[in-house]
């Protein structure tokens, strides 16, 4: 299947990911990095971030950085 390179930006559109959080997988290979865009974005595949592989062992990591703060202390609400 061919990849759906997208910026960070337009990844965060399409899925609710922080481009920070989507940065920091880059750096701890959870994603593949696909080069740069004509403007120097960073491109990633939109397909390989949605798929089932990533989904099980990303959902934690997005609901404890939705439900607690940088310190790990839960926000308030």
């Amino acid at each position: 299947m061919r990849p759906v390179l997208v910026d960070l930006y337009a990844a965060e559109a399409a899925t609710g990911i922080r481009p920070g959080t989507l940065r920091v997988w880059l750096h701890r290979g959870k994603l593949t990095h696909h080069g740069h865009d004509r403007a120097g974005r960073t491109l990633i595949d939109l397909t390989e971030l949605t798929t089932e592989r990533h989904q099980g062992s990303l959902t934690s990591t997005i609901t404890r950085c939705n439900t607690q703060g940088a310190s790990g202390v839960p926000k308030h609400r």
